[in-house]
């Protein structure tokens, strides 16, 4: 076993990790970020077309290899809550769509709903803004500042893409003013590097680097002045007193190492964050521990009409409006909003994909009927 000691050091790799790391760096901290993952360069994830990384113990999401896994994460209808996670350095923004909305202030005013923990957030949305305002800035995103969901501050970097066909079709439909741009990642203009975006809807693997990732956008910044050691898997958490005062990891070869710090963040996805809490006998078992994860409800519209401007193509990128009557309770069994993201390219998405086979199915009926 090897031994680390550090100031600082924060599990995982992905945008919440790197942000943290650096503003400690900002304030004098020496930082150790550990990464499960591969460091894996945009360049190479093209090559072989995924984000899947090499090593073994990052094939299998859900458990350790050779170990009986702990009670999975639950949904709050007390269903197994599905996960794709990507492990190598930036983590998941590396597949992400890009679409950065703000939640909606009522979800800080309210219980949490159907079986969560009966009580409301200890923050408001008002002390959250400017930290919005902060990470929105730092990422660079493209959204409407003029026309937004909801009232407060609202600043983004880069001016809104235009909207698709389909988002003009959507508003010819539902009215003036239920239609607004989805704040991304995903530039409306050159920024440094990366370009602008360019619109072929295949953003879980963008083919110019263009969208925003934790990989060209922070990590830049801090790759000199941050301790990356990379292929480590952390384990378990060793706590005392209620604080975590060291890790155990192991590396690809099952070489065990123990990594000591002042202080530790775990900055793992949702998900695995959890599971590593779970792992570990020293961390207090808290009953809320791993349930009640947030569900992603689909409503499906589609539209078949001659009289709309709804002709296949594109705005300036991929998902480029949104429905803004979706920013409020539409049901009592649903959270307080939703995200009604209008799609123009679920055609175009390969085959098994969910949105397209749904289509497909209808339109087949529609077409034999």
């Amino acid at each position: 076993m090897s031994d680390t000691e550090t100031d600082l050091c924060i599990l995982g790799s992905g945008i919440a990790g790197m942000l943290l790391a650096e503003r400690a760096i900002a304030r004098g901290r020496r930082v150790l970020m550990i990464e499960r993952g591969t460091a894996l360069t945009a360049e190479q994830r093209l090559a072989q077309r995924s984000h899947a990384d090499p090593l073994p113990f990052n094939r299998s999401p859900l458990r350790l290899p050779h170990e009986a896994p702990p009670a999975g994460p639950r949904t709050r209808w007390d269903r197994d809550y599905p996960y794709w996670p990507v492990y190598n350095l930036g983590g998941t923004t590396s597949m992400f769509f890009g679409n950065m909305p703000r939640w909606h202030p009522s979800h800080f005013d309210r219980p949490a709903f159907a079986g969560g923990v009966a009580r409301r957030w200890p923050i408001t949305y008002a002390e959250l803004e400017p930290y919005y305002l902060q990470a929105e800035r730092r990422l660079e995103i493209a959204g409407n500042s003029e026309v937004t969901p909801f009232p407060g501050r609202f600043a983004y970097p880069l001016p809104p893409h235009r909207l698709s066909p389909s988002d003009r079709a959507c508003e010819t439909l539902f009215g003036k003013g239920t239609v607004l741009q989805v704040p991304t990642t995903r530039p409306s203009r050159s920024v440094g590097n990366r370009p602008q975006c360019c619109g072929t809807n295949k953003c879980e693997l963008c083919p110019i680097d263009s969208k925003g990732t934790a990989l060209n956008t922070v990590y830049p910044a801090i790759r000199s002045k941050v301790e990356l050691r990379t292929n480590l898997l952390v384990t378990t958490l060793h706590a005392r007193g209620g604080r975590v005062q060291a890790v155990t990891a192991l590396d690809p070869a099952g070489a065990s190492h123990r990594i000591h710090a002042r202080q530790f963040v775990v900055a793992c996805n949702g998900v695995d964050s959890c599971l590593l809490l779970q792992r570990s006998p020293e961390v207090p078992p808290l009953p809320s521990l791993g349930r009640y994860f947030m569900d992603h409800p689909i409503i499906q519209i589609a539209i078949y009409d001659g009289g709309v401007d709804a002709r296949p193509g594109y705005g300036d990128t991929a998902q480029t409006g949104m429905f803004l009557p979706f920013f409020e309770q539409v049901s009592q069994d649903l959270p307080v909003s939703m995200l009604g993201e209008i799609r123009c390219g679920s055609l175009a998405e390969r085959d098994g994909a969910l949105m397209r086979d749904i289509l497909m199915r209808q339109i087949v009926a529609e077409a034999v009927n």
